[in-house]
Formats: C-alpha cells, sequence, structure tokens
C-alpha cells in the first residue's frame, strides 16, 4: 500500500491542483450555487471528498515519510 501511495503523491504540483479542484467541484457547487441536494449529488460530494483526501495524503506521505 506505501508505494501505491508514493505512486500517486509523486504528481507534479498543478496536477495537484487540477485533480483537487475537480475533485471539491460538488462542493463549490453545493455552498456557491446552493443547489438541491438530492442522492446523486450527496454520492458524488461525499466521493469528491473522500478523493481529495487521499490525494492530499498521497502528498504529504510523498514528501515527509516515503523513503526510497
Amino acid at each position: 500500500m506505501k508505494h501505491f501511495f508514493a505512486g500517486i503523491g509523486e504528481m507534479s504540483c498543478v496536477r495537484y491542483l487540477i485533480f483537487s479542484c475537480i475533485s471539491l467541484s460538488p462542493l463549490f457547487h453545493v455552498i456557491v450555487i446552493k443547489s438541491e441536494l438530492n442522492f446523486f449529488k450527496t454520492l458524488l460530494l461525499i466521493i469528491g471528498i473522500i478523493y481529495f483526501v487521499l490525494l492530499t495524503f498521497s502528498r504529504i506521505y510523498r514528501k515527509y515519510y516515503y523513503k526510497e
């Protein structure tokens, strides 16, 4: 598993920012546009937040804890 997280955390800063914006876009849509939440939007919101946490954890792990 450690190589999986290290591989994801290897991406450049620009790619990380793009993927973070994509994963958090349902959250921005709900907060800024104030659209109603149905089951599908809630599911996308949860998946997006989990993906963002995975990306962030991978970046931190790669930078501070991964030794080759």
